[in-house]
């Protein structure tokens, strides 16, 4: 990558521009040489310098490709180093906003004040960064101890009516595995049963609370030791019986 220069305005975002640097590359259509069009300047939200929101200028080019008999014509480069593709924040700041949002819990709000940037900016990237982290079934790890909550989400519509949600949370770590629509037993057997068996039979402890008929569905024959504080009674359940342990 090229420095180009830097624009330090009064009131405003540092400013600092840039351009790629490397071979020529092949057309994406027919793998031919392509020629260099021009370049188009992308400003782009990145981490902020000297105290100061601060804006990386990206001066992309723009290539054709010469070959009459090619459905491509022209194309942009692309560089996920610099930024991802749809998204107008830099690489380094979409990793440190998600990172920000999900690990520190500071707000989407806070941190938009402190970029200098407006609101959809910073949720629109932690929702693009954060997505594949979630959807990462190597996220949750092995859990002994297992709790479902249920909580009232949210009042919706005229009538305020009720939206509630079931959280899943491995109890021993005090750490959130899932939030699932609903609060009836049928969203928590299919989350369990969309878990590797290795997984399921790691569990001790489970809140019988609620979810006794869900997890003799999901463990079957299976040993599932529950516990209810509520009742500070331990349970083993089998699919056939349940006998206090």
């Amino acid at each position: 990558m090229t420095v180009l220069g830097a624009e330090d305005e009064l009131g405003g975002p540092v400013r600092v521009h840039v351009e790629t640097r490397g071979d020529r590359p092949s057309c994406p259509g027919c793998g031919g040489g392509v020629w260099s069009k021009d370049q188009r300047p992308v400003e782009l939200v990145d981490l902020a310098a000297f105290g100061r929101p601060a804006r990386l200028v990206w001066h992309k080019r723009r290539w054709s490709c010469p070959s009459q008999g090619c459905p491509v014509g022209s194309f942009t480069e692309s560089a996920p180093h610099i930024a991802a593709a749809r998204l107008v924040m830099t690489d380094r700041a979409g990793r440190w906003v998600t990172e920000q949002v999900g690990r520190h819990r500071r707000s989407v709000n806070e941190l938009a004040v402190e970029l200098g940037c407006d609101w959809h900016t910073i949720n629109d990237t932690v929702i693009a960064y954060g997505t594949p982290l979630v959807e990462d079934p190597a996220r949750i790890g092995e859990v002994e101890a297992l709790g479902l909550d249920e909580t009232l989400f949210a009042r919706l519509g005229r009538w305020r009516t009720q939206h509630w949600s079931t959280s899943v949370a491995d109890v021993r770590r005090s750490q959130l595995l899932d939030v699932l629509e609903g609060r009836s037993s049928t969203g928590a057997c299919e989350w369990l049963t969309g878990r590797d068996q290795a997984w399921l039979d790691a569990i001790d402890w489970a809140p019988a609370a609620s979810v006794l008929g869900c997890l003799l569905v999901v463990f079957g024959h299976q040993r599932a030791r529950l516990y209810d504080p509520r009742l500070e009674v331990g349970l083993e359940v089998r699919s056939s019986d349940a006998d206090v342990a």
